[in-house]
């Protein structure tokens, strides 16, 4: 993935993270339990944490001619799927869809394992470069 595209993702996410935790801290904290507050804002965190992320990749990726491709498909996908299933999750609770839990309940740690899959693959490519100097 070029980084023209990795730096208009990590924009979008940065976008959505910002509205998101925005919401959280003033719409959702008047309506929500402190418990889905909380998982919501975990959400919100993890897409911040890797919009910088993001963001960082594109600039690495050109500077240090780093293979990426598949580390960032992964980092990618994984948000989409840890974050955007915690505020699916929560959303659906607050309203009473408890179906949603038994689907997207286990779409969380799939995030999170591919998050933790394209990290690695970043840190092998990096190393890598490392071992070429």
């Amino acid at each position: 993935m070029n980084g023209n595209k990795l730096l208009l993702i990590g924009g979008v996410f940065m976008l959505v993270s910002i509205v998101l935790g925005a919401m959280a801290a003033h719409a959702l904290a008047k309506i929500l339990p402190e418990a889905d507050l909380n998982s919501f804002k975990t959400g919100v965190n993890y897409l911040t944490y890797q919009s910088l992320a993001i963001l960082l990749l594109a600039l690495l990726q050109k500077q240090f001619q780093l293979q990426l491709k598949w580390a960032t498909r992964l980092i990618i996908a994984g948000t989409l799927l840890f974050s955007g299933s915690i505020f699916l999750l929560v959303m659906f609770k607050h309203n009473g869809v408890s179906v949603a839990t038994k689907i997207l309940g286990p779409i969380t740690p799939i995030g999170g394992i591919l998050m933790i899959v394209g990290w690695l693959l970043f840190c092998l490519e990096s190393a890598k470069k490392l071992t070429k100097h």
